[in-house]
């Protein structure tokens, strides 16, 4: 259903898809992925690329918050406003599982709850992270040697990518709903009432 869907839109007869009667997560999944893995360039973009890479490397949480701040405001406004609304919708999907569980669960109940919580953030992540944010194309090498480097870049990438997607989930509100003016001055204000 999916490639038959996948060529009825990329043919321009997108009419001739029944979204409406699609109830499969599946298929709809599998369009939306379809749909990002063929965006040239990436959501987050080739040029930016390597800074979002680098910046999962930091280890200071505040460092980090504001590093992807300046890298998000440095995107194009369509690719922001459209992540902003992936994330609101992976956001959507993991507190929709959350509800699934009991109101009255017993302790052993809410740890292994807030285990399966953290397994749908980090499942929501594997699954679109490497998607969302892919390395540019890059040429071949022949050697043996370069080849094992392309492999060992492209799982460490990979992870970074993962990272990525899972750090902007967990601190949305902090990366996405604050700007790093507004906290400067906060600071700023902070410390001289402090003296």
């Amino acid at each position: 259903s999916i490639k038959l869907y996948i060529r009825f839109i990329n043919a321009g007869r997108l009419n001739a898809v029944p979204f409406s009667l699609i109830t499969d997560p599946y298929i709809l999944s599998g369009l939306l992925k379809s749909y990002f893995s063929l965006l040239d360039p990436s959501l987050f973009t080739y040029f930016l690329y390597n800074n979002f890479i680098d910046a999962q490397k930091e280890k200071n949480a505040l460092s980090y918050i504001v590093r992807m701040r300046s890298l998000v405001a440095a995107l194009p406004r369509a690719n922001k406003t459209l992540l902003v609304h992936m994330l609101k919708f992976f956001r959507n999907i993991i507190s929709a599982g959350q509800r699934l569980e009991p109101v009255t669960a017993s302790a052993a109940n809410r740890k292994k709850k807030i285990t399966q919580d953290r397994n749908s953030i980090d499942e929501v992540a594997r699954a679109w992270g490497p998607i969302l944010l892919r390395p540019p194309h890059s040429p071949r090498y022949s050697s043996a040697a370069s080849s094992n480097n392309d492999v060992k870049n492209m799982v460490n990438n990979t992870k970074a990518s993962i990272a990525c997607l899972k750090n902007c989930l967990e601190h949305f509100d902090e990366i996405f709903n604050k700007s790093n003016e507004k906290e400067m001055e906060r600071l700023v204000q902070e410390n001289q009432f402090m003296g």
